[in-house]
């Protein structure tokens, strides 16, 4: 039922037809499954009494979801990778649909795998894009996979990700993280006693490649890392184990590990 403005009457559903278009001028009849403004097109039927207009339209907008959780088959759409962070269980893969843009970390406190798709997640101010730390009851578990040909981006200034306390975190193939502040940028910062694999990753920095700090691990399987500076810095008595990939400085005075 619509409302005819001037008179507050309402107007029957038999007296006009509508449809969502994607032009305003009136454009293809269209189900908004894309994010961009549609348009609701109403044309009055010839037995209206009541109203008279032939193509009066609103506008509307679809925004496009920043992540989604596909569980038992339903996928579920959400505004935000914070939102979906909260949303998720032990065990389930947030998935960007977008790229996103923050003024602080993600922090991680939870057993889940993120899967950029393709997208990157950026942050302009200092500090990690990520961190993964322990909550007070789990030991936390947490990957970051890539799981379409192009490359997911994790896009930091002083830092990329951060581990703390005993977690363990493992980064696929097709994932970059970069920092770009020339004076101390990390793109990866292990610290405390947590354990980072890297399987097939692409670290680049403008300073420290990766920085392993108290007893923490790192593992390297395969994947690219270079850095001006310091490819990788082991000030832990951990150990930082490399069986394969590239490793070095981006410049031929300066040290690979």
């Amino acid at each position: 039922i619509m409302t005819k403005a001037s008179g507050g009457v309402e107007i029957p559903a038999s007296e006009y037809t509508y449809k969502i278009v994607d032009a305003q001028t009136g454009g293809t009849e269209v189900i908004p499954t894309y994010a961009g403004t549609y348009y609701i097109q109403v044309t009055a039927n010839a037995n209206s009494t009541n109203y008279t207009g032939t193509n009066t339209k609103k506008t509307f907008e679809v925004k496009a979801a920043a992540a989604s959780i596909t569980d038992n088959g339903t996928t579920t759409y959400y505004s935000s990778l914070s939102a979906a962070y909260t949303a998720a269980t032990a065990g389930q893969t947030v998935k960007l649909e977008a790229d996103e843009s923050r003024n602080s970390a993600l922090t991680i406190t939870k057993n889940f795998t993120l899967d950029l798709n393709g997208h990157k997640i950026t942050r302009s101010s200092n500090g990690p894009v990520i961190q993964v730390a322990n909550s007070s009851t789990t030991e936390v578990e947490f990957a970051i996979i890539n799981s379409v040909s192009t490359a997911g981006t994790i896009s930091g200034t002083t830092r990329g990700v951060n581990t703390l306390n005993d977690a363990k975190l493992t980064i696929g193939s097709g994932v970059t993280i970069k920092a770009s502040d020339t004076s101390d940028g990390r793109a990866l910062q292990v610290q405390g006693s947590s354990d980072v694999t890297i399987n097939g990753a692409t670290l680049e920095s403008a300073t420290y490649g990766i920085v392993a700090i108290g007893s923490s691990n790192v593992t390297i399987t395969s994947g690219t890392l270079t850095a001006p500076s310091i490819a990788i810095q082991n000030s832990s008595t951990g150990t930082v184990t490399v069986a394969g990939g590239s490793i070095g400085s981006s410049t031929n005075s300066n040290t690979g590990i």
